[in-house]
């Protein structure tokens, strides 16, 4: 099998309040996203078999926090935080969750920390 490297373009940034990425937590709390260009289509996620693993890029609109929630929302028996802006909170929450299981790489759309990254891995 193939394997790639995954080289981030940050095409702009956009500051807003957090709570619209992390579905009723931090609500007025401004936020900084950058705005990658991953050349993908649409809302769809898209899975990249790399050298250290299968790599995520999620086609919603997220940030390691949803995937990965502070203390105050696993007390709330959540494993994940959906996005802020969905139709079905419920099924954000599962499609969440099994993109997390199948991920090795985790790639959240609008994640800080990969805007300084040249490469993944």
């Amino acid at each position: 099998m193939q394997t790639y490297s995954i080289h981030p373009i940050v095409v702009g940034t956009k500051v807003f309040d957090k709570g619209m990425m992390t579905y009723q937590h931090d609500y007025g709390k401004p936020y900084t996203i950058p705005i990658y260009c991953w050349h993908s289509e649409g809302g769809l996620s898209v899975i990249i078999e790399t050298s250290q693993g299968r790599a995520v890029i999620t086609g919603f609109c997220v940030i390691e926090e949803n995937f990965n929630p502070p203390p105050a929302i696993r007390g709330m028996e959540m494993d994940v935080i959906p996005p802020g802006t969905v139709v079905n909170a419920c099924e954000a929450y599962d499609i969440l969750k099994r993109v997390k299981n199948m991920a090795d790489i985790l790639i959240p759309l609008h994640e800080p920390r990969f805007a300084s990254v040249a490469t993944i891995p």
